[in-house]
């Protein structure tokens, strides 16, 4: 059984994947980036990632949060609808009792 994957752990994984010292290395084999400006780019660009990740966490959480109060909201509604019925079931019952006395 394949176990599914949620967006935001998939997102999680790809940007989490880059290799810094590759990365440092790459942009500091150009002649016009030194190390240290390469660092410095490094360190904006893992900034960056957090930000994005941090946000992507709290919508994930933020949407679970609505689905879970949905869910409880439907299965509030189930039962009130259920009560509805055997009420009018009752009722109905009723009805047909004295009817049928009424034969």
């Amino acid at each position: 059984m394949t176990r599914k994957i949620s967006p935001y752990s998939s997102f999680h994984h790809r940007l989490g994947q880059f290799d810094r010292d590759t990365l440092v290395a790459v942009l500091s084999s150009r002649e016009d980036i030194s190390e240290a400006q390469a660092n410095k780019i490094i360190d904006q660009i893992e900034d960056t990632r957090d930000t994005v990740l941090q946000r992507a966490k709290r919508i994930q959480q933020e949407t679970q949060k609505r689905l879970n109060a949905i869910k409880e909201q439907a299965q509030k509604q189930a039962v009130e609808t259920k009560k509805a019925v055997s009420g009018a079931a009752g009722y109905l019952t009723q009805l047909l009792f004295l009817w049928r006395l009424q034969l």
